[in-house]
């Protein structure tokens, strides 16, 4: 009963595109409103709380003050070599992943862990998408689109944003993340500690 109830609030939390900016739950105990989540979420219809839940699923680190938050800079190669990288400054970043475009485009780049061989052409240059706000702006898109290719599923649209083709890995995926985007709207911020 309570997994029913649970995804009955996660399912009202992110149903279908919203139609407007109103409609997404007003507590922001993270202030994710104001900055760039929130600005992306904005332009595109979505939960901030959403898409800053994917950025840790996708890019999450412990820093040393003890907090998990996304990496801007993150390089995970995909296919036979595959491998995670988290280059410490924009030039070590821009490196391995010029290394690394000399043998794929199969790689995913940045906070929000966006793949270039499928979303590279919504930037200029694959570089573009070490810069923090571009890669969170072209993320907000992918999800939107994501979101809007299942009106009616919301968890599969927001599993989309990882699989389009593997249905059950989507809804995976899509759970995790809707779930994350609810227990990150519940967090107590300590103010001042």
């Amino acid at each position: 009963m309570r997994n029913v109830i649970l995804i009955v609030c996660l399912l009202a939390l992110v149903s279908a595109p919203l139609t407007t900016w109103a409609q997404i739950p007003t507590q922001d105990p993270l202030g994710l409103y104001p900055s760039v989540w929130g600005q992306a979420a904005r332009n595109h219809g979505i939960d901030p709380y959403l898409l800053y839940a994917i950025s840790i699923i996708e890019s999450r680190q412990t820093y040393e003050d003890g907090l998990v938050r996304p990496h801007p800079f993150a390089l995970h190669r995909n296919g036979r070599s595959s491998g995670s990288v988290y280059p410490q400054t924009i030039a070590e970043a821009q490196s391995a992943l010029a290394t690394i475009l000399d043998e794929t485009s199969n790689v995913d780049i940045g906070t929000m862990q966006i793949n270039c061989r499928w979303h590279c052409d919504k930037v200029s240059d694959p570089s573009d998408l070490l810069d923090y706000k571009t890669n969170i702006h072209v993320a907000a898109q992918i999800l939107s689109e994501a979101m809007a290719s299942a009106p009616q599923d919301p968890i599969l649209g927001a599993g989309r944003y990882h699989n389009w083709t593997d249905e059950a890995r989507a809804r995976g995926y899509g759970f995790k993340a809707v779930r994350l985007a609810v227990a990150l709207r519940k967090i107590e911020t300590r103010r001042g500690a």
